[in-house]
């Protein structure tokens, strides 16, 4: 629950940030101009799961718009970290992660991308067969 809070509040902020931007989509705050460019790497910061549901072992694909400090971390359904699966420096480009699942139970997860403080969470579901 505290995990969906969290989600929703960035959400929210996110949504904000962008009808800042894009006029006629909402009111335009009074935002700090200097922080624009920040804003900007924040949206173009992505996080793919492919496959998604997964069984024994998944990719998280993940792009890194400026140089900085990247952090891939798993975390249960109810908020429960399950640890960092990388945790590094990285210059701007695409990276990609093989995910070993193969020792977690059925259920849904969280992957968190987190680059330099600025946060992408994306659920994911694990299924046996």
């Amino acid at each position: 629950q505290q995990q969906r809070a969290t989600i929703a509040a960035m959400q929210a902020q996110l949504d904000a940030c962008c009808a800042a931007e894009h006029p006629g989509m909402g009111q335009r705050g009074g935002g700090d101009p200097s922080n624009a460019a920040g804003m900007e790497s924040v949206r173009e910061q992505r996080l793919t799961i492919q496959p998604n549901p997964f069984t024994d072992h998944t990719t998280l694909g993940y792009y890194v718009p400026r140089a900085g400090r990247v952090s891939l971390q798993v975390a249960t359904s109810d908020g429960k970290p399950l640890g960092t699966l990388r945790e590094e420096s990285a210059e701007p480009g695409a990276y990609t992660y093989e995910w070993n699942t193969g020792n977690l139970a059925s259920g849904v997860y969280f992957c968190t991308y987190i680059l330099d403080g600025a946060v992408v969470v994306k659920r994911t579901v694990k299924v046996v067969r």
